[in-house]
């Protein structure tokens, strides 16, 4: 989520904004954006010199890439690498270009390789009648032909706009969610390739002590407790998820204002806001660490 205004506030910024609006000034916004790895509203890439070798590897790379899945060829290729502070990465990006220039598909692959994300640009006329189980068999061919094999059942959903399919695998790991992880493949209407997506970021090691839902509702209630002023609630916990979670700066403005390029554990607890924020955020989320229970960020759900 960003804020309305031109520049972005950071989350844990824009959260102490909104509780002072609210007359429970509890969370300190100090400034000190300067300091931050990234600082929101700033250029997340930045070009890093990429060797005329390495241009070619990766250029036969997303050839073979393109070819697979049914990309346009076009008349040459546009390659940088790029530095994402964002995303905590660095990433090769590939566009093809036709005869005048334009661009037709872009690709990105991670340091090791592997297809990040593709995309065909345009739009597509094409017409079909695809089921949602076929749509979930192309797209997992599709996701085949990249080196990515996934055993799960997707989540395939209708895109009215186009009559196109999203296919979906979110990444589980022992059952439990991995909060912006997994694989997506948008198809058009014949089943022809709109995008793919592919995000696996990596995991902190798991807590060697589980906390238990109870201990993380209690630490939860406590820490809105200890935001709150004048008796007046922040908001009461109704729900608790466990899943892998990347650590931001929401509750926390000093922190840099990107979120955590590696997962954590973590226990996520749903606050429904009080009468004095309602009108501002349906619901707060907090990630409280499962294991030994320190606050990792969170999320605003306006």
């Amino acid at each position: 989520m960003q804020s309305r205004s031109a520049t972005p506030l950071p989350h844990g910024r824009r959260l102490g904004l909104l509780l002072a609006l609210a007359g429970l000034v509890v969370i300190g916004v100090s400034p000190g954006a300067a300091r931050d790895a990234f600082v929101a509203g700033g250029r997340s890439t930045s070009r890093v010199d990429l060797g005329e070798a390495t241009r070619r590897a990766v250029e036969a790379r997303a050839e073979r890439v393109g070819r697979a899945l049914g990309l346009p060829a076009g008349a040459r290729r546009e390659t940088v690498r790029l530095d994402d502070r964002f995303d905590s990465i660095v990433v090769d990006e590939v566009t093809t270009l036709d005869a005048a220039g334009r661009p037709l598909a872009v690709q990105r692959f991670g340091a090791d390789g592997r297809l990040r994300t593709a995309v065909r640009l345009g739009w597509s006329t094409a017409t079909g009648h695809l089921t949602p189980g076929q749509a979930g068999s192309r797209a997992a061919v599709i996701l085949d032909t990249v080196g990515v094999r996934l055993s799960d059942r997707p989540v395939v959903t209708a895109q009215p706009s186009d009559r196109g399919w999203l296919v979906a695998w979110p990444r589980r790991i022992a059952d439990v969610p991995v909060r912006g992880d997994g694989a997506w493949v948008r198809l058009w209407a014949d089943g022809s390739i709109q995008s793919v997506a592919i995000v696996e970021a990596p995991l902190a090691p798991a807590p060697a002590e589980l906390l238990s839902s109870e201990q993380a509702r209690r630490r939860a209630e406590a820490q809105l407790a200890g935001w709150a002023r004048d008796g007046q609630a922040i908001g009461v916990v109704e729900s608790l998820e466990l899943a892998w979670v990347a650590p931001n700066d929401v509750f926390e403005p000093s922190l840099p204002d990107a979120p955590s390029a590696v997962r954590r554990l973590a226990w996520i607890a749903r606050v429904t806001p009080s009468d004095a924020l309602a009108s501002r955020m349906r619901a707060i989320e907090l990630y409280i660490d499962a294991g030994d229970g320190r606050l990792l960020g969170g999320d605003l759900l306006e």
